[in-house]
């Protein structure tokens, strides 16, 4: 007698078998043989399968066995809340996309995805909160269409749950267009046009353009404006511009499609189109307040301060939104201490009424500076306290803030250099000092300040050396902020200006790294390979290799990445160098593991814990290198290495792992035994 039960789990299918000797070798060759050939993410993989084939029963049943074993698979609960979009069942779905988000917090298609939700649901608060909590660390690239999806639903949520546009229940959810029939409507059926609260509280007429054609060009120009938001794809975009120009040529006063045409154009980071557009759009009713915000932040950008903080003040007057109107009172402070920089030194005098032999008598009054011998102190690769020797009177006010600074108190060591700054508010001092302000804001993470601080350096101590580091330093604040067009601006204008820095290698690294945010990869390996090529140091060469590595394996060079890990574990070992060695040994292992090319993987995953067991990925690599011994059929290899990670990490979540693997590794090889 026998008998055969099947228990599929996240990764593998395991075959319990109660039989007698006489069964074994035919029963399980026939059961066996396929399971071999199936790969770990058997259910994982059927489950997506089924719901591409929308087979949606036979999808849930395939990820409900992954999450049986595996309750915090995000991805699989990703998968769920689209099947329950799908079919209809928001409620469902908005508890799967919860429970992603439980286990991968911040993740940015989750949390749209949960608003959008919310928001066909009705849970509108809910939809506003999930936005909120996204514009906080999403894209700088996203923030403008993140932010208009936010106001509409403000909007919605102030006027009981219609939307503003078409006065009706708000449709998001629909297919239909509500926009376009309410505009055929109000033609088919004239009435007066009802009237809303502004911003500033003062009435006006709702947003009707009696031109039905257009409006319904319009409709559809934001419909595929929103796809293009969801999807992140440039071609709806373009869809949605042709819409807006054919709106505007049936109604060229369409301030709406001025609107959303002026927000693709900023996207794109058109910004000569996008203020045209923006300058048309003020006068749209639903969110053209908005506008005067982007037109703030693009003359800002243009260096038009006093234009820029109009606009900006404007906004202000206009909107009740908290984080944009923290957004633009920043913006106004930054742009407002820009002016005075740039403005700081005009003279109001007319100097050739004072005669050039006054200026002279009065120049040779001024006594001339006296230069001090400078000294470093090296926090790191890159950063460093910069003072005057320390045996004269501003060296010693100066090293207080040093040594503050060296006791981690960075806001003490901040006004201890602002108290130097006072009293010497110029020259060679007041530079350092300036410069020394912006680092410790930096290690406080407050890159706003630092911002600030570094660009007093460039403005007011154009010809100090420190200029230039200030102007790099800047680039990196933000960087840090995540406003990566601007740093990308900044570190190029660095590396035309200054070729021959010891810095330009890491300029050019940390261009990469703006382009890796931007997600222009191409453009990403062609600045990490200049970074390489210059590099001022070995750290800084193996750096820019192991960037450029992740950069070739973004765009599918796998070749190409191979050898760049290679070359940054060769110089990083020759150099004694071991930031980012352990990393690259397991790059290129896990790569040769992807191409189930066993041998070599094993080879990189033996070095990487074999040179490095402190490191923290020591634990996976030892599971896989079981698991190679397993696909091997290695079995006794594979169970030792499966129990000594067990044993020597048995908090970790490999360890965890790999007691079911153990298990299951243990079955088969008694099973081979049985057939032998």
């Amino acid at each position: 007698m026998f008998a055969v039960t099947l228990f599929c789990e996240k990764y593998s299918i395991r075959v319990w078998l109660i039989c007698g000797v006489a069964f074994c070798s035919l029963l399980f060759f026939r059961v066996l043989t396929p399971a071999e050939e199936t790969s770990d993410y058997v259910h994982y993989r059927l489950g997506v399968k089924y719901k591409n084939e929308r087979k949606i029963d036979q999808a849930i049943e395939e990820f409900r066995k992954v999450l049986a074993a595996y309750p915090d698979n995000y991805n699989t609960y990703m998968h769920l809340a689209e099947i329950r979009e799908y079919q209809g069942r928001n409620r469902l779905a908005i508890y799967n996309l919860k429970k992603a988000l439980a286990y991968n917090p911040g993740w940015g298609k989750a949390q749209k995805k949960l608003a959008a939700l919310y928001e066909k649901d009705g849970q509108y608060q809910s939809a506003i909160k999930e936005l909120q909590d996204y514009f906080q660390i999403c894209d700088p690239a996203e923030k403008d269409s993140i932010q208009t999806q936010i106001d509409r639903l403000v909007s919605i949520v102030r006027y009981g749950g219609r939307d503003r546009r078409t006065g009706k229940a708000d449709a998001v959810g629909s297919e239909k267009v509500t926009v376009v029939e309410n505009a055929e409507m109000a033609m088919a059926r004239p009435a007066k046009p009802s009237t809303v609260k502004n911003r500033a509280g003062k009435e006006r007429k709702a947003y009707i353009t009696k031109n039905a054609v257009a409006d319904k060009e319009f409709a559809l120009g934001v419909k595929a404006y929103s796809d293009g938001v969801s999807t992140q794809n440039q071609k709806l975009f373009d869809k949605a511009i042709q819409h807006f120009r054919k709106a505007i040529k049936l109604y060229p006063n369409h301030s709406g499609a001025y609107y959303y045409a002026g927000l693709i154009r900023r996207r794109n980071g058109q910004n000569k189109m996008a203020k045209y557009n923006f300058e048309r759009a003020i006068s749209y009713p639903e969110l053209g307040y908005n506008a005067y915000f982007y037109l703030g932040k693009i003359n800002g950008e243009e260096k038009e301060y006093k234009k820029a903080i109009k606009h900006l003040k404007t906004y202000l007057s206009l909107t009740d939104y908290e984080p944009g109107k923290r957004e633009a009172q920043s913006l106004i402070d930054r742009y407002t201490s820009a002016y005075n920089a740039l403005h700081k030194d005009t003279i109001s005098v007319d100097a050739k009424a004072l005669g050039l032999d006054e200026m002279h008598r009065e120049i040779s009054k001024i006594p001339e500076e006296t230069v001090h011998k400078a000294l470093e102190v090296r926090i790191d690769s890159l950063l460093f306290m910069s003072l005057v020797d320390t045996l004269t009177d501003p060296g010693q006010a100066m090293l207080k803030g040093v040594r503050a600074f060296k006791d981690n108190r960075f806001d003490d060591a901040i006004e201890d250099f602002k108290k130097v700054l006072v009293k010497y508010p110029r020259g060679d001092v007041a530079a350092r000092c300036r410069y020394n302000i912006g680092v410790c804001y930096i290690k406080l993470k407050n890159y706003r300040s630092a911002e600030g601080q570094f660009q007093q350096v460039i403005a007011y101590h154009r010809t100090h050396p420190l200029a230039a580091l200030s102007l790099f330093l800047k680039a990196l604040s933000f960087l840090e902020r995540r406003e990566s067009n601007q740093a990308e601006k900044l570190f190029r204008k660095f590396i035309q200006k200054y070729r021959s820095h010891v810095w330009a290698g890491k300029a050019y690294e940390k261009l990469g790294d703006t382009y890796t945010d931007l997600m222009q990869h191409k453009k990403a390996v062609d600045a990490y390979s200049h970074a390489v090529s210059i590099a001022n140091a070995p750290v800084d060469a193996v750096f820019a290799l192991y960037k450029l590595g992740d950069a070739y394996l973004k765009i599918g060079n796998d070749t190409r990445a191979v050898e760049a890990f290679q070359k940054a574990i060769v110089k990083g070992e020759k150099n004694s160098i071991f930031v980012r060695i352990p990393d690259s040994y397991y790059k290129i292992a896990d790569y040769y593991y992807r191409q189930k090319k066993y041998t070599k993987a094993l080879d990189f995953y033996q070095k990487a814990t074999r040179k490095y067991p402190a490191y923290q990925d020591t634990p996976w690599g030892m599971f896989q290198i079981g698991s190679i011994y397993k696909n091997i059929k290695k079995y006794d290899k594979a169970i030792k290495l499966f129990k000594k990670l067990i044993k020597t990490y048995p908090d970790d979540y490999w360890a965890r792992q790999a007691k079911w693997k153990l298990e299951d590794t243990v079955w088969e090889h008694e099973y081979r035994a049985v057939l032998r």
